[in-house]
């Protein structure tokens, strides 16, 4: 296993996941997917989407509303002095699939 297949997560004040937590309308608490992979130390967001997968997998298997806990977005980067592009992203509600998905790298979540 390595230090990526297992995510802590210390939520209290001052911690990393706390300076990226983003409240909604609602006063739903949130954290972007790209802003994760970093604090998570994940290169690039093709290598932390598959932990996110496994992360709504195994919401699914709980029986849990996958749209409860995570949301598709896209985000608008710039790539160039004038262009912009697309990209996906996901608006995660709370933490605990995340944490799920992760410490269960090597087996499967279904």
């Amino acid at each position: 296993m390595t230090k990526k297949d297992v995510i802590s997560v210390p939520l209290g004040a001052g911690s990393s996941f706390e300076s990226i937590r983003h409240v909604n309308e609602y006063d739903m608490e949130y954290w972007t997917a790209r802003e994760l992979l970093k604090v998570l130390e994940y290169n690039e967001y093709r290598f932390f989407r598959p932990v996110i997968d496994r992360a709504i997998e195994s919401c699914r298997t709980a029986n849990q509303q996958v749209s409860d806990h995570f949301v598709e977005t896209h985000d608008m980067i710039e790539t160039a002095k004038t262009a912009r592009r697309r990209v996906p992203n996901f608006q995660l509600k709370g933490l605990r699939w995340m944490a799920t998905a992760a410490a269960n790298t090597e087996t499967s979540c279904a």
